[in-house]
């Protein structure tokens, strides 16, 4: 019972969601090929899937999503190493676009600041990341020299992930550096888009709670109900402002037909 409330807890607050992107990290750093690698990219991108179309992902993005990454995961399966470009880079890297759409499109409508919300910023960020790594191992397809290790001669895909966090976080160590312009000038936008992500949400979300946007609990909605309810047994106990004003009209009347009754001894 307590395994169900925790996996309730982790899909309302889209813990999961984190928790496989941050797998697939690992795996990809760790595991790198084998039936091991296989099995587990595509247990991962079928929950991702089944997990953003609970969020409330449109279909035709779903659909897309569940194209681009089974014709990733086939080309990944059969090795297929032809052509050039990278095919199967270039499906991950729209399967992974139309992650980072679904969540920004999910940030964007927020108006309070959840648990949900945060960790859908955190895992933009990683999909951020995963991203610009995709944009490297395109540009190193053909350009094999496009990034230079100093620990090894070939830069493989869990350096390039290693090399992608290092620069949007700004930290860079120096053990793997842009060998020609065009990597250059896409790491100085990654480091770029990570200042700017981290600064744009901090703010965004400061901002929803400083204005009021904060989410209401239960107990604090059926307080203000009950209190409400008393003020309206109050109202009605004690007449209301209709009952002081059908009083003062009766009032009225009652003078009027006592003038109406003392006019005539006047007149006699």
């Amino acid at each position: 019972m307590n395994l169900v409330r925790i996996f309730i807890r982790a899909l309302r607050g889209h813990y999961l969601l984190t928790v496989f992107l941050l797998g697939e990290m690992l795996e990809l750093a760790v595991a790198g090929s084998g039936p091991f690698h296989h099995l587990f990219d595509a247990v991962t991108f079928i929950a991702i899937c089944l997990l953003l179309g609970a969020f409330g992902c449109p279909v035709r993005p779903l659909v897309l999503f569940g194209l681009f990454s089974g014709a990733g995961w086939v080309l990944d399966l059969l090795n297929f190493r032809q052509g050039p470009i990278d095919i199967e880079g270039l499906c991950w890297l729209l399967a992974h676009s139309i992650i980072g759409y679904s969540l920004i499109r999910s940030l964007k409508a927020t108006t309070v600041v959840t648990e949900a919300e945060i960790t859908n910023a955190i895992s933009l960020f990683l999909v951020m990341g995963i991203m610009f790594a995709n944009i490297y191992a395109l540009i190193l397809w053909n350009f094999p020299g496009a990034l230079i290790s100093t620990t090894s001669k070939a830069v493989q895909y869990d350096q390039i992930l290693y090399f992608s966090f290092m620069t949007q976080t700004t930290v860079g160590f120096g053990d793997i550096v842009p060998g020609n312009g065009p990597v250059r000038l896409i790491s100085v936008l990654q480091a770029i888009a990570g200042i700017m992500y981290v600064a744009i949400i901090l703010s965004r979300f400061v901002s929803l709670y400083s204005t009021g946007h904060r989410p209401v609990r239960v107990g604090t909605l059926l307080s203000r109900h009950r209190s409400g309810a008393r003020g309206g047994r109050r109202k009605r106990t004690d007449g209301g402002p209709d009952a002081a004003q059908k009083a003062a009209e009766s009032g009225v009347r009652a003078r009027r037909r006592v003038s109406d009754g003392d006019s005539p001894n006047r007149c006699r």
